[in-house]
């Protein structure tokens, strides 16, 4: 009878241990630092070998498993493990099987997304600005103090300034790139986000 008083408060651990987990991958992810998020991957695989994750990725050759689930996913559980598992395998996909992936998954909202990792390869690779917002949102809610800005903003702000090599030329007879250029990305980001949350003025 002990044993089976036990088993909800083990079975509600183990869900709490592999959500912590998971979350540690997100943010693994969503830093740019794919070796940190193949560790958490691996303690995830020796607590839990059964978990939505392993479904999609084939964990000793640490890629997607040829046969995936079908999709778009049809439980939250699935969704999640799903979006870790592209996210994870993403730089080693062809850029073919990455389209064919990513266009199974356009038939969810963006705002049912369960990762930010997740998320953002859905907004880069249909080029969704207002998507990233939303995923630049979520990290706001959920981050740490500690946490430095998520890599995918940055790389998305880079990506809105001119390069050194188009600016040489030109610097002779154009102001440089500076600060208000900068700020001006920044703003093309962040817009969605202040529209929908416009500032109260006292």
């Amino acid at each position: 009878q002990q044993q089976n008083l036990l088993a909800p408060l083990r079975q509600r651990e183990l869900q709490r241990r592999c959500a912590q987990i998971s979350n540690e991958m997100d943010i693994a992810l969503r830093q740019g630092q794919t070796p940190a998020a193949w560790a958490a991957g691996a303690r995830l695989q020796a607590l839990n070998p059964q978990h939505p994750l392993f479904l999609f990725l084939d964990w000793p050759g640490k890629t997607l498993h040829a046969q995936l689930p079908l999709l778009p996913p049809s439980s939250p559980e699935l969704q999640e493990g799903c979006e870790l598992a592209f996210a994870l395998c993403w730089e080693q996909l062809p850029a073919a099987q990455q389209k064919r992936l990513l266009s199974a998954l356009a038939a969810l909202p963006p705002e049912s997304f369960l990762t930010i990792s997740g998320l953002t390869l859905l907004a880069r690779h249909h080029n969704r600005p207002e998507w990233l917002a939303l995923a630049f949102q979520r990290w706001q809610a959920q981050t740490s103090p500690n946490e430095p800005l998520p890599r995918f903003f940055r790389d998305y702000v880079l990506s809105l300034l001119p390069r050194p090599q188009q600016t040489a030329a030109s610097c002779r007879q154009y102001t440089c790139p500076g600060f208000t250029d900068f700020f001006t990305a920044f703003n093309v980001l962040l817009s969605p986000i202040n529209t929908r949350n416009p500032r109260k003025r006292p």
